[in-house]
């Protein structure tokens, strides 16, 4: 497989429920940043022809290298501002990711070798993005969407406003976030139930819904797709 990777400046201003010094984006599949440690399941459907990983100025300090499955990823860089974001993109139509578990590092050489993010990246067959960041302390906390059904939202005509509607179904103290926003649960019984109408732009493509136990770190994220489908002819 032909890579080429090139790096490109960007501010990290994208609204997430989490700031972190290395984060990973794939651009053709979600905006949504992933925290280094994440399992991300990917629709199977999906092609990826662009990596990014975003990086700090002191965790860019030497040469950091991008590694798919221990293959190097051909780079040069140049920063700007607060913030570097490596880009590895493919050259064939294929992509850059298979359908296996794949594993995706980023590693700084300076005096020695260190490995400042790892994520595992598979497919599966849902239409939307999952994260999971467990901790030596802990699993990451269960959700579930029960609007939109199908964990999607489809329209034929985009309606001005949506609601998301799920519950936590993991005990404890569990903070939840969700288009950036965060959300009152309520309790019922051992389930956590939330729920939120959000405004509907024209452009959005997407709604991330973020979880994180307060008490041991572990993270979970579905970004649900905002799709609007074409009328039957």
């Amino acid at each position: 497989m032909k890579l080429a990777a090139v790096i490109f400046l960007a501010a990290c201003a994208h609204g997430t429920a989490f700031a972190q010094v290395v984060t990973l984006t794939l651009p053709d599949v979600s905006v949504a940043r992933f925290e280094p440690g994440c399992v991300v399941r990917l629709p199977s459907a999906n092609r990826s022809s662009r990596i990014e990983v975003r990086l700090s100025p002191f965790s860019a300090a030497g040469r950091v290298e991008l590694y798919l499955d221990e293959m190097r990823l051909v780079t040069h860089s140049y920063s700007q501002s607060d913030s570097l974001v490596l880009v590895a993109d493919a050259v064939e139509p294929a992509g850059l990711l298979g359908d296996g578990e794949q594993v995706l590092q980023a590693v700084r050489f300076a005096n020695t070798r260190e490995t400042l993010g790892e994520w595992r990246l598979r497919r599966w067959n849902a239409p939307f993005v999952e994260a999971s960041k467990s901790t030596r302390d802990g699993r990451a906390p269960d959700l579930r969407i029960d609007e939109p059904a199908g964990v999607a939202f489809v329209f034929l005509t985009r309606p001005p406003t949506v609601l998301v509607k799920g519950s936590v179904l993991t005990p404890g103290n569990v903070l939840v976030k969700i288009a950036g926003t965060e959300v009152k649960l309520s309790a019922s019984g051992r389930e956590s139930n939330f729920a939120i109408e959000l405004p509907l732009p024209v452009d959005l493509k997407e709604i991330e819904v973020y979880a994180q136990d307060r008490e041991n770190g572990a993270t979970r994220q579905l970004v649900l797709p905002v799709i609007t489908a074409s009328r039957p002819r």
